[in-house]
């Protein structure tokens, strides 16, 4: 089982705007540590699913490795919003490339649209094959 952190198409703002973290402004000057940002509220929430017996998470892979601390060598890490070496995010807020997201601690990566929007999906995905190959 694993539970959803935060999408990856939010930010600090955009938490702030519905009540989960403290305003804009002091969620971007807040330590990242702390429930009062991003970050921090994917760790929280990562931890009551670990509590609860999830085997992992889904995450940004801008998480990956502040959550591979928090939830140790075994939990499943599996991020999202995994964009082309060189290609747009998307709507995705926190992304990062398949090569940086394992790296951070990620044991599964979704490249999603990144390959089945490409105007060439078998370049794209042999694209994403090269970049976990480095």
């Amino acid at each position: 089982m694993l539970a959803l952190t935060v999408v990856t198409s939010m930010t600090d703002a955009d938490l702030a705007d519905i009540g989960v973290i403290g305003s804009a402004s002091a969620s971007v000057s807040a330590s990242n540590s702390n429930s009062n940002s991003t970050e921090g509220q994917v760790l929280r929430l990562a931890r009551l699913a670990e509590g609860i017996g999830c085997h992992g998470v889904i995450a940004s892979p801008q998480e990956a490795g502040p959550l591979r601390g928090v939830l140790g060598s075994s939990a499943l890490i599996v991020t999202p919003g995994v964009a082309l070496p060189g290609g747009s995010a998307g709507e995705h807020a926190r992304s990062g490339t398949p090569s940086a997201a394992v790296a951070a601690g990620a044991s599964h990566v979704v490249v999603e649209r990144s390959v089945t929007r490409a105007a060439d999906p078998v370049a794209a995905f042999r694209l994403v094959r090269a970049d976990l190959e480095l």
